[in-house]
């Protein structure tokens, strides 16, 4: 039986990510993979970058994903068996799939008929909606890195709902970033059976979800006390729109659409009345306290 590990090598500041191959019986093999990242953004123990969410960062992963589908498959092939490695050959297979720029799916795998999806509904659904669809996608992906093969319908069951589960927990991912992924997989097998692809969409059940809220409230002394408080200047801005988010009970998403030439009519003593365009036939309109309109004018 063999397995397999990332590890750094070299001394200079951008080190080569070497694949290391453990026999049953003490014997190594390594090889020198295309890929190379700084010895800071190397996570030892999870074997792979620090911050997988950094620009450059993301794209390494995505890489030593496919690089790890790509060696499990090699060692399936070969039935696991250390004696029939080929370093050649592996080293062949893992350039193919770290090197190549667009993936080419499997018309059975799961990402595959998910990245179909999307680009159909393209015309049909928002921006925001497109984004969501891809942050799914993006998250099946890493999941798939994890399992070590592709993800194909015919896995998506039951059993694929409590691996992704158990996977979105390890990882610190939000319950309910998981449950909306795996009804978003739902609609897409939804979709599938529609076409008269058979699925295993009905095994799809999540435990309920069991919410336990912890609301915390600031008096308006409080807010004062954070007003008048030295912050860095990083600090600053965020401390800024908190205060404005507290008079208002608006969120900074909304308030993004607010700017100086925005209407502010006063409606009684000390208060305001704030308006910002929505889209073309809307607007918003939120009642706040003086404190707020002189916080968005600064």
């Amino acid at each position: 039986m063999v397995t397999f590990s990332f590890k750094l090598f070299g001394d200079s500041e951008s080190r080569t990510i070497l694949l290391e191959l453990h026999g049953e019986q003490g014997q190594i093999h390594e090889l020198r993979t295309p890929l190379r990242i700084t010895k800071e953004m190397w996570d030892e123990q999870r074997q792979r970058p620090i911050n997988i969410y950094l620009k450059s960062c993301k794209r390494l992963n995505i890489r030593l994903d496919r690089m790890r589908i790509a060696i499990a498959s090699y060692l399936d092939s070969i039935g696991w068996k250390f004696e029939k490695v080929s370093l050649k050959l592996l080293a062949s297979r893992i350039r193919k799939n770290v090197t190549v720029r667009s993936m080419t799916y499997d018309p059975k795998s799961l990402l595959g008929n998910i990245n179909n999806y999307i680009s159909s509904r393209a015309h049909l659904i928002c921006t925001s909606t497109h984004k969501r669809y891809i942050v799914f996608f993006n998250l099946l992906q890493r999941f798939e890195g994890y399992r070590r093969r592709h993800l194909m319908i015919a896995d998506v069951n039951a059993e694929f709902v409590r691996e992704f589960l158990s996977y979105c927990k390890e990882e610190a991912y939000n319950n309910s970033t998981a449950y909306r992924t795996v009804n978003f997989v739902k609609t897409v097998l939804n979709h599938l059976e529609k076409r008269g692809i058979r699925t295993f969409v009905y095994e799809l059940e999540l435990p309920r979800e069991r919410k336990n809220s912890t609301f915390i409230t600031l008096s308006e002394d409080e807010l004062v006390k954070i007003k008048r408080m030295d912050l860095p200047i990083n600090l600053q801005a965020a401390r800024d729109w908190l205060i404005i988010s507290c008079y208002t009970g608006q969120r900074v998403s909304d308030f993004m659409k607010f700017n100086h030439t925005n209407d502010r009519e006063r409606c009684g003593p000390g208060m305001y009345i704030l308006c910002a365009a929505k889209n073309a036939t809307e607007y918003l309109v939120a009642p706040a306290s003086s404190r707020a309109d002189h916080q968005v004018s600064e």
